[in-house]
């Protein structure tokens, strides 16, 4: 009597076909193969019970595929040819189903066989049945008869990414805890800093005469520390602030708000005898009062990391972005985007840098060459965020730098 698996699998290749039903069958995933010809060769129970199609064995797929989507199939079985066998290849597709009805299906396919050419002969596919969640999640359009759906690039979401969604929410929650935290502390510390500020300078007053040489020194360093501080303060309050404006997006004209900042800047632009040359700038849904710092910062910092040697020069210029462009950034092909580019010729800075340079109290520089609190570019850094859109930097020492700044021409979310 054979009572070892293995003896009775190895008996006959019609044993091993029936275990493999057997196992296949058993499988909570819906499975399906189907050959070159596109004649459905196997399919388990679960397929057949989620389909709800009467299916034969040699059906083909056509008969089963919704006609909408016959040439998405032939589009992804070209692309599961051309891929290595260990590879897989997952895209949509509607299966007809009883009384009219459309079941929606997301498939995962490999190349089971090839022939002596790499051709493929057969192909394997499990199933995953979407049907209820991309009819929940556009049922207002479906219940319209409304066709404008992107079934071919919906993606349901799996478990996980659910516990990945609300480890985010979490994540923002936690975020904005700690800005309002930041918000406040900074807030209170202003405080007692005015305090220190007003005893030392009537401490300096009042007792001006005992006070000898090394005395006032002290007190200047303790003006000098609470300047600093002061400095720090308001630049942590205006991190805050940029992140909790809740002001609503309006049309800015970019062209203004650079005017007023240089008009702000006069004095510096003066003394260092800076030369600015600028492009029409676009006219732009933004916040006006955060666009004044963005630009405002990152003209300071063209004028501060300025070279000695040469006169300062600074390159403003502007256009709209293509769509190679926004596939290379990642940004939706819908919508219009602007590039502004600020160039200098000042002293730069290395390439390695220019990640971390948007971080905050990040400095290439030591505070005695070129002063600051290492705030102002995380304040753009997050100014242009809140736009929905992206800022980077090029440079090389000792020849200048560029920051690239990316906004979207309209916004979607109205604060």
């Amino acid at each position: 009597m054979k009572n070892n698996f293995f003896e009775i699998y190895n008996e006959s290749p019609g044993k091993q076909v029936f275990f493999h039903e057997q196992i296949l069958n058993a499988l909570s995933i819906p499975v399906i193969v189907c050959d070159k010809n596109d004649r459905l060769v196997y399919f388990n129970k679960k397929f057949n019970d989620l389909a709800q199609h009467k299916i034969s064995l040699h059906s083909s797929m056509k008969e089963i595929i919704n006609r909408s989507d016959w040439d998405n199939w032939n589009e992804n079985l070209f692309k599961l040819s051309n891929i290595n066998d260990n590879d897989s290849c997952f895209f949509n597709i509607r299966f007809n189903a009883v009384e009219d009805e459309i079941k929606y299906f997301q498939l995962e396919g490999k190349v089971l066989q090839r022939d002596e050419l790499q051709k493929p002969l057969l192909y394997f596919f499990t199933a995953k049945d979407v049907t209820k969640q991309f009819t929940l999640e556009n049922k207002d359009v479906l219940n319209c008869g409304g066709s404008a759906i992107d079934w071919k690039n919906f993606v349901s979401k799996t478990t996980s990414e659910k516990k990945l969604e609300l480890a985010v929410k979490d994540l923002d929650r936690s975020n904005k805890d700690l800005e309002e935290f930041a918000y406040l502390a900074s807030h209170d510390l202003q405080e007692p800093l005015r305090k220190i500020t007003t005893f030392s300078t009537r401490l300096a007053y009042k007792f001006e005469k005992q006070l000898d040489e090394e005395g006032k020194v002290y007190i200047d360093k303790i003006n000098a520390a609470a300047g600093s501080m002061k400095e720090l303060i308001d630049n942590l309050l205006q991190v805050s602030r940029t992140v909790q404006h809740v002001q609503p997006f309006s049309k800015t004209d970019l062209n203004t708000v650079l005017n007023l900042v240089k008009q702000n800047l006069d004095l510096k632009i003066e003394e260092r005898d800076v030369e600015i040359t600028q492009d029409q700038l676009p006219v732009i849904e933004a916040l006006p009062s955060l666009m004044l710092p963005l630009f405002n910062n990152l003209l300071s910092n063209a004028i501060k990391f300025s070279s000695n040697d040469k006169k300062p020069v600074i390159n403003i210029t502007s256009r709209e972005i293509s769509v190679e462009d926004k596939n290379n950034l990642e940004l939706p092909l819908n919508r219009v985007y602007y590039e502004i580019k600020i160039t200098d010729n000042g002293i730069g800075f290395k390439q390695e840098d220019a990640k971390n340079i948007f971080k905050i109290f990040y400095r290439i520089h030591s505070k005695t060459d070129y002063p600051g609190t290492g705030i102002g570019l995380a304040i753009c850094s997050k100014i242009v965020a809140k736009h929905n859109g992206c800022i980077w930097a090029e440079s090389n020492p000792g020849k200048g730098s560029t920051f690239f700044i990316i906004l979207p021409k309209i916004q979607d979310i109205k604060l």
